[in-house]
């Protein structure tokens, strides 16, 4: 039973850690799209400001998605080892 709720816990941490990869990867985007050249800048500036503000809004978001994610993964771990040790 032990191992199954590990188990369970340790792919919910796998499938938040790759979530949050993904989430880096589109802010990353965001990013370079806003920071692309264009030949009207006055007409863009309000526009890529935002947009930078929605993609560092989104970084932050996945750093802590990241963090919690690789807190519930180490959680997973002292769980089965504390599984192995009962069983010991």
């Amino acid at each position: 039973m032990a191992d199954k709720v590990s188990m369970t816990i340790g792919s919910i941490a796998q499938s938040a850690l790759l979530e949050s990869s993904t989430r880096v990867q589109s802010a990353a985007q965001q990013v370079r799209r806003a920071s692309a050249p264009v030949e009207d800048i006055t007409a863009v500036a309000a526009t890529e400001q935002v947009e930078l503000s929605d993609a560092a809004v989104s970084l932050l978001q996945a750093q802590r998605q990241y963090e919690t994610s690789l807190k519930l993964a180490k959680t997973a771990d002292e769980i089965a080892q504390s599984s192995i040790d009962l069983l010991a």
